[in-house]
């Protein structure tokens, strides 16, 4: 089966701003642009799974915690709060707060994005057989 196409969208933005993290974490490393990146493949992730589950209005907000809130009851939900807690941070602090986060900390930011964008995948893939 097909995935429906708010569904590709959602997914395909998040792979694009992961690649965009994972550029701007390379030497020299930019490491606020690397987390506010890895935030927004990680939302944009989210939003694509809350569009496979049939959700009709996704909020515009950066919270992760909010979106995975909205993830119904019996459907999986693997996904870290903690991360998701660390990741939300970044959508407006990386950016405009000092200190600008570690390189460490874009690292983890990474690494954080990565699990959520593979999980989501993972639940994604029977749809797709």
């Amino acid at each position: 089966m097909t995935l429906p196409e708010p569904v590709v969208f959602w997914l395909d933005t998040a792979r694009r701003d992961q690649g965009k993290a994972r550029r701007l974490a390379d030497p020299p490393m930019f490491s606020e642009g690397a987390c506010f990146c890895a935030q927004q493949a990680a939302e944009k992730a989210l939003k694509a799974y809350l569009c496979w589950l049939g959700i009709p209005r996704i909020p515009r907000t950066h919270d992760l915690n909010a979106l995975a809130g909205l993830i119904p009851e019996g459907a999986s939900d693997p996904f870290d709060r903690a991360a998701l807690d660390g990741l939300s941070a970044y959508a407006v602090t990386a950016r405009y707060e000092r200190p600008l986060p570690s390189d460490q900390e874009a690292e983890q930011a990474l690494a954080w994005a990565d699990a959520v964008l593979t999980q989501v995948e993972g639940l994604l893939e029977p749809a797709d057989e």
